[in-house]
């Protein structure tokens, strides 16, 4: 069990680390991206044998009691706080002399040449 968890928590972090990158910089992408993979991975080594202890000790239903009073508490903190691109806070992105929003995507993305062949 401990190991699916830790496959899934590993691979959805750095799929977000990317994104992020890529939205919020033009410069150092991959500096950015080290620094958010190593926090994941930092929460994960903190949050995982907690987790693990917990299932042990108080049975698995308390563990995922745990992690969805986590979630209850986190998700709106992260819906107020968090913005999608640098100009939604009146920053450029780092690299970046202006602030400019980018342009939406309109179209599909599954029937474009550049999402089959980037």
């Amino acid at each position: 069990m401990g190991l699916l968890v830790g496959r899934g928590t590993g691979s959805l972090a750095n799929v977000l680390g990317i994104t992020v990158a890529n939205c919020w910089c033009v410069k150092h992408k991959g500096l950015i991206i080290g620094l958010l993979t190593a926090s994941a991975v930092t929460g994960q080594l903190l949050f995982l044998p907690l987790l693990a202890q917990a299932m042990d000790a108080l049975g698995w239903r308390f563990s995922i009691y745990m992690v969805a009073g986590a979630l209850l508490l986190l998700v709106p903190l992260i819906v107020l706080g968090m913005k999608n691109h640098p100009p939604d806070v009146g920053k450029p992105a780092l690299g970046e002399e202006q602030a400019e929003k980018p342009v939406p995507f309109t179209g599909n993305l599954f029937m474009t040449k550049e999402a089959a062949f980037p």
